[in-house]
């Protein structure tokens, strides 16, 4: 909402230009971006190449200016720059502030919320965001019922109940980049054990029995509606889990039956400390399927902490190869996605043009009616 980059991934791996206005691939590792002639700072001000510059360097890129272009380069073999790219968001520093190129610009903020102001002031669009942090979830939805908020952008599907009835809320479905997936230790899992278990667990039955039978954890592609016939290690597997997602891990363990082992449970923090497990329920990305892939590239953080590593995964993705490095992840799993994640969100019945992707960079396009 407040600051943009030079260019966007979109969920098919191709890339749309944002601040820039043309974009030349040059090799993984180079591109070359002319920008818009109308890019400019919530203060007015122009951006410039020293800005990109200076915007890309935590993303370690080189940025240099040739002829009226930006050339881009990265020292990172195991990354296209592209993804780098759309990962650095471009800002100017004025007065202490960080200034950036979104359609909202900063007016106040402390810790407890923060309000942003529509640069442009379009009748009958928001012109003003208020982001309000609360201890819980509970309290959260407890405003909204209250008549204290206008958006809760993700609440529990279970609690919908709750809004019956009432005429100012609807609710709305949100695409997620992320999914519910089970990752698999390769150095405890052989490839022909990770096969047999992405049969048994893309079924049904495991996700109903983790996430209920509503529509906010939607089926996969490829998905069985039967459990497999699969031979498994004849050892208990060691399952480990998240406090937030702790229901799938039950539902995993009772899944596998006999064959599961001891549910440990993990906070957040010692993500990568641990891997005395065979299987994880996680929440990998799914979209844009660039960024997909690349978390399974060798010595990513996801593809390190289950120890995988396929050097023609590697080859495929180096060439920008995405459905030949669909098949490699296919033909030696590193892990498999049980259902894709849909958010449920509760917004004021007079707010129209929600999109249900790309949520927040459409804010300034909602439209808000009496």
């Amino acid at each position: 909402m407040v600051f943009e980059p030079l260019i966007r991934i979109e969920n098919d791996g191709g890339t749309t230009p944002v601040l820039a206005q043309r974009v030349e691939n040059l090799s993984a590792r180079a591109m070359r971006v002319w920008l818009r002639t109308d890019a400019a700072f919530s203060d007015g001000s122009a951006v410039t190449a020293a800005d990109v510059a200076r915007s890309l360097e935590s993303a370690a890129l080189k940025v240099s200016s040739e002829n009226g272009s930006i050339l881009i380069e990265s020292a990172e073999a195991t990354t296209p720059v592209e993804m780098r790219v759309a990962e650095a968001y471009v800002h100017r520093q004025h007065g202490g502030v960080e200034l950036g190129t979104g359609p909202f610009a900063l007016v106040e903020q402390d810790d407890r919320h923060m309000v942003l102001r529509n640069r442009t002031s379009v009748p009958g669009h928001v012109t003003t965001v208020t982001l309000n942090a609360y201890d819980t979830a509970q309290e959260a939805l407890g405003h909204l019922l209250q008549g204290e908020a206008d958006v809760l952008p993700q609440i529990n599907p279970r609690w919908v109940e709750f809004l019956d009835g009432i005429s100012r809320l609807r609710i709305a479905k949100l695409s997620s980049p992320l999914s519910n997936g089970v990752a698999f230790n390769t150095a405890r899992l052989s490839q022909a054990e990770r096969l047999n278990l992405a049969r048994l667990l893309r079924v049904r039955d495991l996700r109903i029995l983790a996430f209920g039978d509503g529509d906010d954890c939607s089926a996969p592609d490829g998905e069985l509606k039967e459990r497999q016939q699969v031979r498994l290690p004849e050892r208990k597997l060691e399952i480990s889990s998240f406090p937030n997602i702790e229901r799938f891990g039950l539902a995993l363990g009772r899944t596998l039956g006999e064959h599961a082992g001891d549910l440990h449970i993990h906070e957040p923090s010692e993500f990568g400390k641990f891997q005395d497990f065979d299987l994880l329920t996680f929440r990998p990305r799914a979209s844009p399927v660039t960024l997909a892939l690349e978390q399974w590239r060798t010595g990513a953080v996801l593809a390190s902490l289950v120890r995988y590593s396929n050097p023609r995964l590697d080859a495929a993705l180096n060439e920008r190869d995405w459905p030949a490095a669909q098949r490699e992840l296919a033909s030696d799993p590193p892990f498999v996605i049980v259902c894709n994640i849909v958010a449920t969100a509760a917004i004021d019945a007079r707010i129209r043009n929600v999109a249900s992707t790309q949520f927040w960079q459409s804010v300034g396009s909602w439209e808000v009616g009496p």
